[in-house]
């Protein structure tokens, strides 16, 4: 049976790192980008991954929580940002292993390897950890995100580009982030300026553009990747976007 992760996405940026697809290669993940929904207690895995890029005083509370909730499943961490404050805490709040960003394919495999040898034992017969309530936050991450704002709406950010290949729907991603479409529509706008609608339609243009670098490439094909399935449609907005056709832009470096 494959090893069943949890991956829990603390990272910051709306460009997937590619990690989770890594370990999805050799375990069956999970993922799990919404640090304000509940963890489901119905499912049992073999290891909850965090991953970080800036931890910060939120994203570590959240670990620190989830960790004191699940504590007989073992906690993967990794971090692009290192510091012994911040290895020192993690040693202390008992978390099983802790990398640090790039990660490299070794360090996969033995993580995947350690836990594929203890697949014979249950999460319950896993040695119950000493309590972690005390453990107090490094200074060096005792600090909030000034993005705290924008992370609210970071499942929604993900999804788009994860997805563009497809329809996305703005009450989809609104439920994503507990909001309302009207909510979600007004926060949105207020956070970045443009409406959901207009950053979806940048978003789709800028992965085509970068496509359309291939100077063999189709653009009925650009098209269908980035979520059109009518290429003339996608011409007639690629082209409003960027006041050139998708054939003027192929091969031309970005």
């Amino acid at each position: 049976m494959a090893v069943s992760i949890l991956w829990v996405d603390l990272v910051s940026s709306v460009e997937p790192s590619g990690l989770s697809s890594a370990f999805g290669q050799r375990a069956s993940v999970e993922s799990f980008n919404n640090p304000r929904a509940k963890t489901s207690r119905k499912k049992i895995f073999d290891l909850i991954c965090f991953e970080f890029d800036f931890p910060d005083l939120d994203s570590l509370s959240f670990l620190k929580k989830t960790s004191l909730e699940w504590p007989n499943t073992p906690v993967l961490m990794i971090s692009s940002v290192h510091s012994e404050a911040l290895a020192v805490w993690a040693l202390r709040l008992r978390v099983w292993e802790y990398l640090v960003a790039p990660v490299k394919t070794g360090e996969i495999e033995s993580v995947i390897a350690s836990l594929t040898q203890g697949n014979t034992h249950c999460p319950g017969e896993l040695p119950h950890y000493s309590d972690r309530s005390d453990c107090s936050m490094p200074v060096d991450c005792r600090y909030r995100n000034n993005n705290s704002q924008k992370s609210i709406l970071m499942p929604a950010l993900h999804y788009v580009h994860e997805h563009l290949h497809e329809k996305v729907k703005e009450s989809d991603v609104a439920a994503m982030c507990n909001m309302t479409p009207f909510k979600f529509s007004r926060y949105f706008k207020s956070c970045y300026g443009i409406t959901f609608q207009e950053y979806l339609i940048n978003t789709r243009m800028e992965k085509a553009t970068k496509l359309l670098v291939n100077p063999n490439v189709m653009v009925a094909d650009v098209a269908y990747q980035v979520g059109f399935k009518d290429p003339s449609y996608f011409t007639r907005a690629f082209k409003k976007v960027k006041g050139v056709s998708p054939r003027d832009c192929r091969g031309v470096e970005v």
